[in-house]
């Protein structure tokens, strides 16, 4: 990856496929929370599910775009993301700040 890609996250609708046969995921981001990469008592990502009722809450996008997949577990009104070491030191490398943007 270049210095300029970043990796977000983002919680699968559905996948399906073309006449072509080339995959698909429709997709449902989740949001980072403005300011923190990993939040540092959990040493975990924190985001929060994006609005319903924003259509650019939702994507359609390759399949081949899927990089990793990673637990997201719901916990005290946020969206937590656990990672192997790999994927995290990954994650890290690319959002190594943010402020939310999408």
């Amino acid at each position: 990856m270049s210095g300029t890609e970043r990796l977000y996250f983002a919680r699968c609708v559905c996948f399906f496929k073309d006449a072509n046969d080339v995959h698909y995921i429709g997709l449902r981001w989740l949001s980072e929370i403005p300011g923190v990469v990993l939040d540092p008592a959990s040493q975990m990502a924190p985001f929060t599910m994006a609005p319903l009722w924003e259509t650019k809450s939702f994507d359609i996008l390759p399949a081949s775009v899927i990089l990793n997949g990673a637990l997201v577990l719901p916990a005290a009104g946020k969206l937590w993301a656990i990672m192997s070491p790999r994927e995290e030191q990954h994650y890290l490398s690319c959002n190594f700040q943010n402020a939310a943007a999408h």
